[in-house]
């Protein structure tokens, strides 16, 4: 684990993401990918709840860095570790850690709360770490907006290596700013120039990159409609 500067405006992480040991690679489920936003580092997690929760962060916009497995917080004789650490565009810092089913209860107002919350937030404000509860339960809910982001990913690691990245993206851009809402079948219609699979795998990349929105259970298609994201 690497010191924390908290005054950095780099976008590299300031930990060192502990790598998987053997035993949980052969004892549970293990999801890898590339991170376009981490510069293609690679990212790689235990667990489906925290490759939900490692694609929320890769696609949403306000999210500027991320890394998995930071670094552990002692409280009670016992050692928990952070999922992940991300920093916001605003600069502020989170250290979210995956509470399991059977490591809550119920909470105030329909909600889940950590057994040992009250501790666990002592021992964290006492380290000056922002710890930040994520509960399992709600990242499995994600199904259909998890499902879009495994769709998207791959245009957007593709459209990450194409040289007319920058002209195609202007383009779009141009093409949905002259409506409210326009079709994908629209936009390559109007740029058939461009091979529409290009143009597909750049619209996935505004997507990723907050420029354009999209309704999250849309498979992109070429019926899917886009719109530019109001800031």
């Amino acid at each position: 684990m690497t010191s924390h500067n908290p005054n950095s405006t780099s976008n590299k992480p300031p930990y060192d993401g502990r790598e998987l040991s053997p035993k949980e690679v052969r004892d549970e489920d293990v999801y890898t990918f590339n991170s376009p936003k981490m510069e293609g580092r690679r990212t790689r997690v235990a667990k489906l709840a925290n490759l939900i929760l490692a694609l929320r962060l890769e696609f949403d916009p306000e999210v500027e860095s991320y890394i998995e497995r930071p670094r552990k917080l002692a409280c009670d004789s016992e050692t928990y570790e952070f999922s992940f650490w991300y920093r916001l565009r605003s600069g502020r810092e989170f250290l979210p850690l995956l509470v399991s089913t059977g490591s809550s209860e119920p909470g105030v107002s329909a909600s889940r709360r950590h057994r040992k919350e009250r501790q666990l937030l002592e021992a964290a404000e006492r380290a000056q770490l922002p710890l930040k509860f994520e509960f399992e339960t709600d990242l499995l809910q994600l199904g259909a907006t998890f499902a879009s982001w495994l769709r998207l990913l791959p245009g957007v690691q593709l459209a990450s290596r194409f040289k007319h990245r920058s002209d195609l993206r202007a383009r779009i851009l141009d093409v949905a700013k002259r409506f409210d809402r326009v079709r994908i079948s629209q936009i390559i219609g109007a740029l058939d120039g461009f091979p529409p699979g290009d143009v597909r795998c750049v619209i996935a990349d505004l997507i990723h990159a907050g420029q354009l929105s999209i309704d999250p259970k849309s498979q992109l298609t070429g019926h899917s409609i886009v719109q530019v994201r109001r800031a």
